[in-house]
């Protein structure tokens, strides 16, 4: 069934007013009708039209006057211009310029009404779904971004600040704490939401490859560079990129991120055509960039150009309070998921639960309560303890004295190396590359001290 609008006329005839009204009401629409287009432009401040029929030729004004006239004060109603055929020429250049289309006098009601219904649903379309986005927007800062905590009240206060400005953020915050989340909430609360959001994880791609998936590569650039490459730039095009664990960036990389930033522009690997570039830069990271900046690991006119805006993302034991509203948001979304009902927290539960350090922070409860939904049987949750993974068992050394000692000093070393491994693993989520850079030991010399020890990285990669 047709749409039906509210729509206002614009005519210095009223013999036509009449007439197109008249038609108008017929078919179910509200009108509005006046003389003058100044008179329109003090009704369109006043009510929220969903169509503007308007007379080309108006003595105060002309439709092409009145349609930049209604953009300059924010309207975005759908107009109609009505115009004699020695003038259709300028209606043509006035749809070119925003009008949603044209009728030629004398004008023919049936295509008045088509017109007229298609420019309804398009504006209460468009409305629509921008009340949806800003719902979206809403919706996601509240659920991804959950906390009553005064300090989570803060970052949710700065991140409503930041969001409409293109202004470079630098995201801090501990490993699992959710600086990923809160960069995606300042995208999709900002006017660049419907443009791409580019996400690279700069510990995860090794040093080698990072320039090319930064900002691409032509072909027969390097060996395997079979084909030309647009790089993660060149994708964040209007949007927004997100450096994760920036301070992974090596320092001859750190010179080209740095161009990007203050000139917008980059040449892709083995290419010498620039590239510019219209993407605002997010970054995080949860090491001190400061001091990587006093040890010369990390420019310091980089990190001066990244941290315009500071966000701390404080860790979960520095807001109890938040632990509730997070475990209830987490118990609720894997229910749906799984189609299971929502349990309870016991008092007692909670009561642990919020006395507890958290050392994975949010991902950590979140993890904890997936396997509640999915491993729990009843309406109620009094004990998470066996769902919990087991605490990693702590070195106990060996003394066997009736070894030589340089083969007891082997053996030490060995146990140590292993402890040492395992720890780096567990604590980057068997994420190898990472694994590498923070130890020192080569990529290739990592995975054949795994395979001596017999540790996956698959089995890291569950754990909080």
């Amino acid at each position: 069934m047709p749409r039906s609008g509210r729509i206002l006329v614009i005519d210095d005839e009223p013999g036509a007013l009449k007439v197109t009204s008249t038609i108008l009401k017929a078919d179910g629409h509200e009108v509005d009708v006046t003389l003058s287009a100044l008179e329109a432009l003090k009704k369109l401040e006043e009510t929220e039209y969903d169509c503007v029929l308007v007379d080309f030729r108006m003595p105060d004004m002309d439709g092409m006057e009145f349609l930049a006239a209604a953009a300059d004060r924010g309207n975005r109603v759908s107009i109609i211009m009505v115009t004699a055929f020695a003038t259709v020429k300028m209606a043509v250049e006035a749809m070119k310029r925003g009008a949603h289309n044209y009728l030629t006098k004398p004008v023919d009601f049936d295509e008045l009404r088509i017109l007229v219904v298609q420019a309804v649903e398009k504006a209460q379309t468009t409305r629509e779904v921008e009340r949806l986005r800003r719902e979206v927007g809403e919706r996601f800062a509240l659920t991804s971004l959950v906390g009553r905590s005064k300090k989570m009240q803060e970052v949710l206060r700065l991140v409503e600040m930041v969001s409409e400005s293109d202004a470079s953020v630098l995201i801090l915050g501990e490993t699992g704490t959710g600086k990923g989340v809160l960069a995606r909430a300042i995208h999709g609360l900002s006017r660049r939401r419907d443009r791409p959001f580019v996400q690279v994880d700069c510990a995860a791609l090794p040093e080698n490859l990072l320039e090319s998936e930064l900002f691409g590569h032509e072909r027969g650039a390097f060996t395997g560079a079979v084909r030309t490459r647009e790089g993660r730039f060149e994708r964040a095009d209007g949007g927004t990129i997100f450096l994760d664990e920036i301070g992974n960036i090596p320092l001859e990389l750190q010179a080209k991120l740095l161009r990007v930033l203050q000139e917008s522009e980059f040449e892709r690997v083995g290419g010498d055509r620039t590239f510019k570039v219209n993407v605002r830069v997010l970054a995080a990271t949860n090491a001190q960039l400061e001091q990587a900046v006093s040890e010369r690991r990390f420019r310091e006119d980089l990190y001066y150009r990244l941290n315009v805006v500071p966000l701390r993302v404080p860790p979960l034991r520095e807001r109890p309070d938040d632990i509730p509203l997070l475990a209830q948001h987490f118990l609720e979304r894997f229910s749906r998921a799984n189609d299971k009902p929502v349990p309870t927290l016991a008092p007692g539960l909670l009561a642990a639960m919020m006395s507890y350090g958290w050392p994975g922070n949010v991902r950590e409860l979140e993890n904890m309560m997936e396997r509640a939904v999915i491993l729990g049987t009843g309406p109620a949750l009094e004990t998470l303890g066996q769902l919990a993974p087991a605490e990693p068992p702590q070195p106990t050394p060996a003394w066997e004295y009736d070894l030589p000692l340089k083969r007891l000093e082997q053996k030490v070393l060995e146990q140590l190396e292993r402890d040492y491994i395992t720890e780096m693993l567990r604590r980057y989520h068997g994420n190898v590359g990472l694994a590498s850079r923070q130890s020192g030991i080569t990529r290739r010399s990592l995975y054949e001290k795994m395979k001596v020890f017999g540790l996956r990285k698959e089995d890291f990669k569950r754990l909080p």
